[in-house]
């Protein structure tokens, strides 16, 4: 424990030294987690840092920050404009409902410590001031620790439930869509229309983020996560299925999603990078191909394996989302240009099971993927055109929107929890 301790003493004042070499030229503004006990390295303190981190650069302008992860737990340090920034501007952040669980402080030149607050910071727990909370020790570490892991429960739960909303309905506000459903049409889809979309999402929402905590959770192998989220997908979708009057919505969404959920969930607990979503996601579907092979039932999805080698979704969690990935490294994921530009993308570059069903051969499905290939993306009459031949052969691209949902979910949890 003393040894910690000294570490931790030591660990800061390499960074007061930091600190003060930068003083001259800028003022510096350091990002912590306000965790308890000697442990400062929690799971909690890597969302919360990562959480807030987005949060500060999105309303401040830095020059530069640096990011430190040891002993005394993560931590970012900020370069900024002397003057830019008022400690006021800070405790606004501090004060709001999860920043109470974070220390952000600034340094300027001419003093030998952080900027005071006017006023003393209130214990989370009971309201009292906190520097006496902690002098009289008037609250065990088992409480302080168990109460921050639930607030950062509920945040994750916030997030989670924002992004799954607002992920699918920019896929369904998309307009137009060669087949799919819109605000505007119900496409090449004659059961179902937009407000049946909506409905659903909100059917199937909550499942997908026990899907996520059933990964936060998980102390076995990834197989027995895969496992467990399937089982409460099929549960979802018999959900969805009593609410659209057996109209399939999102059942592959429900997969795939659900099990990125899974992975999600389980980095984040085991304090792992954004790309090992997609590592733990290979490790998860490494035996889904053999279900194709020696199915216990024919499926549509089997037949496209079997005739044409085409895995479906099973091959896109067996890859690790490489689509997807890959998808997120050349598009934002913001305007509806770069959304339209990123469902031609999958439509050209995944093999969509939904959409070869629909082709009802494989030379009409190589036939349209050329026309997409061929696409000019900029001529708004072009895809309205290609739109128009997509209804009239009566195509869809479910599991390309359903792919497209994932990559807007991605980019939101990237830009918000990493």
């Amino acid at each position: 424990m003393n040894n910690i301790a000294d570490e931790i003493l030591r660990e800061r004042e390499e960074k007061n030294q930091l600190i003060n070499s930068y003083l001259n030229d800028y003022d510096v503004i350091t990002l912590k987690a306000n965790i308890p006990g000697s442990n400062k390295q929690l799971n909690i303190a890597y969302i919360l840092i990562n959480y807030f981190h987005h949060q500060l650069i999105d309303r401040f302008k830095f020059i530069n920050y640096l990011y430190f992860d040891d002993v005394s737990g993560p931590m970012y340090l900020y370069l900024v404009k002397k003057q830019q920034i008022k400690k006021e501007d800070l405790i606004k952040i501090e004060e709001t409902k999860y920043g109470r669980f974070i220390d952000i402080d600034l340094f300027i030149n001419g003093i030998n410590r952080s900027v005071n607050r006017n006023q003393l910071r209130k214990c989370y727990l009971c309201g009292e001031d906190a520097f006496i909370c902690s002098r009289m020790k008037k609250h065990s570490y088992e409480e302080l620790i168990n109460y921050l892991n639930q607030q950062v429960r509920f945040l994750l739960r916030e997030i989670i439930n924002e992004c799954i909303i607002t992920s699918m309905e920019k896929e369904l506000n998309l307009d137009p869509k060669f087949g799919l459903v819109t605000p505007t049409s119900n496409g090449s889809h004659n059961d179902m229309n937009y407000e049946m979309m909506k409905q659903s999402i909100m059917i199937i929402k909550d499942d997908l983020i026990e899907m996520f905590f059933n990964g936060y959770d998980h102390q076995g192998t990834l197989n027995e996560l895969f496992n467990l989220n399937r089982k409460l997908g099929i549960l979802t979708e018999q959900k969805m299925f009593k609410q659209s009057l057996n109209v399939n919505t999102y059942k592959g969404l429900i997969f795939i999603l659900g099990q990125t959920l899974g992975s999600l969930g389980y980095a984040l607990k085991n304090k792992k990078d954004f790309n090992s979503i997609f590592t733990n996601l290979k490790e998860m579907g490494k035996d889904l191909i053999n279900e194709l092979k020696q199915p216990s039932f024919v499926t549509k999805g089997v037949i496209a394996y079997q005739k044409y080698g085409i895995e479906g979704a099973r091959g896109e969690i067996k890859n690790g989302l490489l689509s997807v990935r890959n998808l997120l490294a050349i598009n934002d994921m913001e305007t509806n240009d770069d959304l339209l530009n990123a469902l031609v993308y999958l439509i050209i570059n995944i093999d969509d099971t939904v959409f070869l069903n629909r082709s009802g051969s494989i030379e009409k499905y190589q036939l349209f993927k050329k026309y997409f290939k061929e696409l000019n993306i900029n001529d708004g009459e072009s895809i309205n055109q290609l739109n128009k031949m997509c209804i009239e052969n009566n195509l869809s691209f479910g599991g390309c929107a359903d792919l497209l949902i994932v990559s807007i979910f991605l980019k939101m949890i990237n830009n918000r929890l990493f």
